[in-house]
This record gives structure tokens, C-alpha cells and sequence, in this order.
């Protein structure tokens, strides 16, 4: 699961994790200064997601939510 998650975050970091911050509700604009943020395309995004699916689901099975 670790090198899965890594694997993902890697691919156009840091503007996935901000993509990340922003599913969380945690209002931050994907553009950095690292990364051209138009790279972000939809696979990335549903990486992302799938990531933070696993991630929720896994959290509420640990009694973590």
C-alpha cells in the first residue's frame, strides 16, 4: 500500500498533492513553481482520488475517522 501511495505522489509532485489538499476541502491553487501544473491531467487526478479512497476507506476500518 506505502509504495503504491509513493509511487503516485511522485508522479508531478508537488501539484498532485496540492490536488490532494483541495479533495480535502483545503481550498489551494494546484499551480507551483517546481511544476507546470497543465501537466495535471485527468489520470493523474484519478490516481489521486483512488489514493484518497483507499486511504478513507482504510481510515474508517482503523476506527481512524
Amino acid at each position: 500500500m506505502v509504495s503504491i501511495g509513493a509511487l503516485i505522489e511522485r508522479q508531478l509532485y508537488p501539484t498532485n498533492a496540492k490536488y490532494s489538499l483541495e479533495l480535502n476541502n483545503i481550498p489551494v491553487d494546484i499551480t507551483c513553481r517546481s511544476k507546470d501544473s497543465t501537466e495535471f491531467n485527468k489520470t493523474f487526478a484519478l490516481e489521486v482520488e483512488s489514493l484518497k479512497r483507499i486511504t478513507d476507506a482504510l481510515e474508517e476500518e482503523l476506527g481512524m475517522s
